[in-house]
């Protein structure tokens, strides 16, 4: 139970850190996005070693531990908290010599019966009590109670010489009422280590595993105390005395029950922890392994009795130009990707048990470093190449090894999970992005009303004189970037000065295509160093009604501008460049803003009932030696448990300041371009909550969320 809940969080955070989409392993909730299964594999060779680290802190574990019962009656889809256990049809081998009286047995004849309980012993998982402990060298404990009972089973005694006779056996705490088991369920200790280990075999040599094979499943304390074989055998009830103390029969049951609850559990985990082939793809297994005779799992090629582990994490072809379509319908760009798990699990900060609050307990969270890549696919020849170096040696930050990092408002509950991106696995991602042509993009006056020639001749006049009765016409771009994106990561405190992104593009070519007399003419090309500055924030709004991670445009900064191929204009190309710079903030923020769509960070986590909660400083810059990575801080919740306040919000203008001669060429200022003031206000704002505000124009990105009441 743990171990899918484990699997399925690292999973939606990997999705979460490649912000692309959400959902285990992106099979649904990827709105900006569409991820195929990746046929073969992520090639090994290409994997970046800590591009990513994970991890959940010890509150984390206390965490699933408190609900792990609602959480395995999920996961096991057990219908009021009950799973069963059924005991076989078995005539026990063993035999015993009762007053000179050879008996023999066979139990549950006929086998389990789960539509009437017969031979049925059931486990009250939502009555169960867990504890997660995270202990040396790389392994998880998980301790607890599980209420077991076993009623309604039949044993039939062969009596040599003698008829058979039939008695019933239970399981649980009391005794025998009329023949039959009167029993309630006993508190069955029950104490399971599951390592977390580097698998050593291709194609997942490398990457986490969870190690179902050395998993150490402690049932001993099913013992044949709890053992009560009952009979109402009138004469022969110095026979029946003695079959009801038979040994042979208790252990028996004990057996039994040791196995079905032991096979249960292990085939809970095995059930996860194997990669299942994918019809669709070819070929539908990792490269080095196949389907297993039954279809149902991936096993290796040298060792068929194996299945491939399934990855703690992600990988799979990403559409990137999905997110672009509705501005750049001819948009291409393709990664194949991985985000997973890697080598065995460190018990940060590695401590002895304390057994405070009970025996066993630790203080140590799990970490995983992440294995991380991202390739072309196919590599576009829209762009001069990148020679692309994988980065090498990135270590783990401090933050990702320990449970109090601070930083967070008074009264922020304790964090759950830590995530940690390195840059200099982002540079690459992004340097993948661009040999894919994702940045090639062709936007027309159809998608974007904005982009037309009336609009643009008010800073370039002479542009309307190529179209048609110089009147205002379609205008066309076409974006064609010329080396791969540098990232830099920030403070993230404020988008204008310090962003948590800032991607430079350097000499990114713009050409601007006009239509005119029934074709789409070169007006003339824009080049210029752009730098984005991005923003990453939460909040529920209307397009982020989950409250996910919603990026954030702040204003380009372009360097070194200028204009060429502009032979058909009269303008001055040094007044032109200055001018489209005012502007092209603006474009981009419009056209890129219907097509990004929140991340869900709680997308994979919704069918288990629970939710990731990210706070008031849960998204900041770290950094470690050298290197700088962008960390987010996350908290676990029962789906619902947050309460959410519906607010009116108002917007009243108080001001308009336009500067008309600041509108062209000759007199362009951008410090005087035109500004609207606006006096904010909401019914939430009583003097008891935080109330902040944002705002976006038509289909652009939302603003930076911002506490002050006034807006210019």
């Amino acid at each position: 139970m743990v171990r899918a809940w484990w699997r399925k969080a690292l999973a939606a955070t990997s999705v979460l850190l490649v912000a692309s989409c959400s959902g285990g392993g992106c099979s649904s909730g990827c709105q900006s996005c569409g991820i195929q299964p990746l046929a073969g594999g992520f090639p090994k060779d290409k994997a970046i070693e800590n591009a990513g680290s994970v991890r959940m802190t010890k509150p984390a574990l206390d965490f699933i531990g408190t609900n792990a019962p609602d959480l395995a009656t999920k996961l096991l889809n057990a219908k009021d908290g009950q799973m069963s256990i059924g005991i076989p049809d078995t005539r026990l081998p063993e035999t015993e010599i009762v007053f000179g009286i050879d008996l023999a047995a066979h139990l549950c004849p006929g086998g389990a019966d789960l539509s009437t309980g017969r031979c049925v012993a059931t486990v009250d998982l939502k009555q169960s009590k867990f504890t997660v402990d995270s202990v040396k060298p790389n392994a998880v404990k998980v301790r607890g109670t599980i209420p077991l009972v076993l009623k309604n089973t039949p044993v039939e005694a062969d009596v040599n010489p003698g008829p058979a006779i039939t008695l019933y056996v239970g399981y649980g705490s009391g005794g025998c009422s009329g023949g039959r088991p009167a029993v309630a369920p006993y508190q069955l200790p029950i104490d399971i280590t599951i390592p977390i280990v580097a698998e050593t075999v291709s194609p997942r040599d490398g990457y986490s595993k969870v190690d179902v094979a050395n998993a150490v499943i402690n049932l001993d304390g099913i013992s044949a105390d709890q053992v009560q074989i009952c009979s109402d055998c009138g004469l022969a009830s110095f026979i029946c005395s003695g079959i009801t103390n038979a040994s042979f029969v208790k252990n028996a049951i004990v057996g039994q029950l040791k196995k079905g609850l032991g096979d249960q559990i292990k085939g809970l985990l095995a059930d996860q922890l194997c990669t299942a082939p994918v019809p669709t793809a070819n070929p539908p297994c990792p490269t080095g392994s196949k389907p297993d005779a039954a279809n149902a799992k991936c096993v290796y090629n040298s060792d068929a009795t194996k299945c491939v582990p399934s990855l703690l994490g992600m990988d799979g072809r990403m559409d990137l130009s999905s997110a672009l379509k509705s501005i750049s319908p001819g948009a291409t760009g393709g990664l194949d990707i991985v985000l997973a798990a890697g080598g065995a699990m460190k018990p940060f900060p590695n401590l002895d048990p304390d057994n405070v609050g009970y025996p066993g307990h630790t203080k140590n969270g799990v970490t995983l470093g992440m294995l991380g890549g991202a390739e072309a696919q196919p590599v576009s020849q829209c762009v001069p190449r990148a020679t692309l170096q994988l980065p090498t040696g990135i270590p783990i930050p401090d933050e990702l090894t320990k449970d109090d990092i601070g930083g967070f408002p008074a009264g922020t509950p304790p964090h759950h999970v830590g995530i940690a991106l390195a840059g200099r696995f982002l540079n690459y991602a992004f340097g993948g992005a661009y040999n894919s042509g994702l940045l090639c993009l062709g936007v027309t006056t159809e998608q974007l009303e904005q982009l037309n020639s009336g609009l643009l001749s008010l800073l370039i006049p002479s542009i309307k004189k190529l179209a048609y009765q110089q009147k205002p016409a379609s205008l066309a771009i076409a974006t064609r970037p010329q080396s791969a994106p540098e990232v830099t990561i920030g403070t993230g405190k404020d988008i204008k000065t310090d962003p948590l992104l800032s991607i430079g593009l350097k000499k990114f070519a713009v050409d601007f295509y006009v239509f005119s007399y029934d074709r789409y003419v070169r007006a003339f090309t824009f080049e210029g160093d752009v730098t984005v500055p991005v923003n990453l924030q939460t909040g529920k709004t209307a397009k982020n009604p989950n409250g996910g991670i919603l990026p954030t445009i702040g204003d380009l900064k372009i360097a070194n501008a200028k204009v060429s191929n502009a032979d058909l204009l009269t303008d001055d190309p040094a007044a032109v460049a200055s001018g489209l710079q005012g502007i092209l903030s603006g474009l981009v923020g419009q056209a890129v803003g219907g097509g990004i769509s929140p991340i869900d960070v709680s997308g994979a986590l919704s069918s288990f009932g629970l939710g990731l909660n990210i706070p008031e400083g849960g998204i900041r810059k770290l950094t470690k030696d050298q290197d700088q990575f962008i960390g987010i801080f996350a908290s676990l919740s029962k789906a619902g448990s947050t309460a959410s306040l519906e607010s009116d919000t108002r917007a009243k203008l108080v001001n308009k300041e336009v500067h008309a001669e600041a509108m062209d060429l000759g007199g362009y200022d951008k410090t005087k371009l035109p500004t609207l003031t606006l006096e904010l206000g909401s019914s939430a704002d009583d003097g008891k909550n935080i109330v902040e505000y944002s705002y976006k124009f038509d289909t652009g990105l939302p603003s930076v969320w911002t506490r002050g009441k006034s807006l210019k």
